[in-house]
């Protein structure tokens, strides 16, 4: 029978390991980041807030953002139906009827998202002083060339 030998109190085992990995990962915003990737596209976050009222037909949801243009919408719903946030039901009939509705994962999404735009609502003059202001030098700096 093998010498039972216990493991290197200096080396991490390899479950201490992944959770340093994720706690790393979780200090530098990484999934954060990986969110507002998601959520960069112009047109998710509208129709995600939009679903949020319930199941809608293309036409409905098309009437709640006036700007987008059919083409951006189908790609947008696609997208969300692929990333598993909307769910597509097609009823076989004459004319074809579709409908969409947010998954359980794209109704927890959308009360953060909405919570967000609560805040910037909230905070709406602040932001735009704060949007103008991006890519300057701030106030009271100096050039020193």
């Amino acid at each position: 029978m093998p010498d039972y030998h216990p493991p290197c109190p200096l080396r991490p085992t390899p479950e201490q390991r992944q959770e340093s990995e994720r706690d790393a990962e979780c200090e530098t915003g990484h999934f954060v980041r990986l969110l507002l990737e998601i959520l960069r596209d112009k047109w998710r976050t509208p129709v995600l807030l939009v679903l949020i009222k319930g199941t809608m037909r293309y036409g409905q949801l098309s009437g709640h953002i006036p700007d987008i243009s059919r083409t951006m919408l189908t790609r947008t719903l696609r997208d969300l139906e692929h990333g598993g946030l909307v769910k597509r039901r097609i009823f076989v009939c004459v004319p074809p009827k579709v409908e969409y509705t947010l998954t359980n994962l794209g109704h927890t999404l959308a009360g953060q998202i909405r919570a967000m735009d609560e805040w910037a609502r909230t905070h709406e003059a602040k932001l735009r002083i704060m949007h103008d202001n991006f890519g300057r030098e701030p106030l009271g700096a100096r050039n020193e060339d």
